[in-house]
């Protein structure tokens, strides 16, 4: 209740737009006969957009962190479907995509080209390296977001027993043998070695299903303790970051321009 109570206010805020109840890592499907045309159509974009608002970022955050969100969503969503990656039928089944007002419909571009606007929750400190996760853009640099570490989000443990890491990476052994661990400049995990093979940090946080790629392993007797710090790929936009930014009196343009290095904010 307290939630929808926020968002009400939100939604007044932005001219009469849709009340949904955020809901974490859930696509809410609205209007969905909208996607019929694989023409590209800033109605139908619009549309998609209100029908997945707030699908990440929770109605209490401040107002700039979700119009920042909103632009990213927006451009995530532009540059899938400009681009012949998704049309709009596979695309309200895609992950995370948020809102803003029909006057502020804009995206984030690079060299006039719509970017990749990858966000995330929480970041252990800092953000990470397109590079390390994805493809190399000039524009998805490693900026610090050190205050994330005041989220709630940011720090979690976690145990698993020994016999179950080893079957989730699929070694037939009985012990388990950590050694060579390598960090990256954000302090993730670049790889680490287990049991004799070699593996990416991205390929452990997959396999074991952990919050971020900056882990310890803590070997006890019969369980490891896995402790993670942040929530996510840590790549492109904190949306904690973001939030916070919001709070110490920065505008939307001013988050997105601090997350996403040498961009500019274009209508559509």
């Amino acid at each position: 209740m307290k939630n929808k109570l926020l968002f009400l206010i939100i939604v007044i805020e932005l001219f009469s737009l849709v009340l949904i109840k955020p809901i974490k890592n859930k696509v809410y499907r609205y209007s969905t006969n909208v996607f019929k045309s694989s023409n590209l159509n800033n109605e139908k974009l619009e549309n998609y957009v209100i029908g997945v608002v707030a699908a990440e970022m929770p109605a209490s955050f401040s107002f700039e962190a979700l119009k920042a969100q909103a632009v990213a969503a927006r451009t995530f969503a532009y540059n899938k479907i400009s681009n012949n990656i998704l049309n709009y039928d596979e695309l309200v089944n895609d992950k995370g995509q948020a809102y803003i007002t029909v006057d502020e419909m804009k995206v984030i571009t690079y060299n006039d080209k719509p970017i990749m606007s990858y966000y995330f929750s929480v970041s252990n400190g800092k953000t990470e390296e397109s590079a390390n996760v994805f493809s190399n853009q000039p524009y998805l640099l490693s900026v610090d977001s050190s205050w994330d570490i005041n989220s709630k989000e940011y720090e979690k443990n976690m145990y698993m027993s020994k016999e179950e890491i080893l079957k989730k990476l699929g070694i037939n052994e009985n012990d388990l043998r950590i050694s060579n661990i390598e960090h990256n400049s954000s302090n993730r995990i670049k790889s680490i070695n287990i049991n004799g093979i070699l593996y990416s940090g991205i390929d452990i946080r997959k396999k074991l299903g952990l919050r971020s790629t900056d882990f310890t392993f803590d070997l006890e007797e019969n369980q490891v303790k896995i402790k993670t710090n942040g929530y996510g790929h840590g790549v492109g936009m904190s949306q904690y970051g973001a939030n916070y930014l919001a709070n110490q009196g920065k505008n939307y343009k001013e988050i997105i321009k601090y997350y996403y290095n040498g961009v500019n904010i274009k209508k559509l």
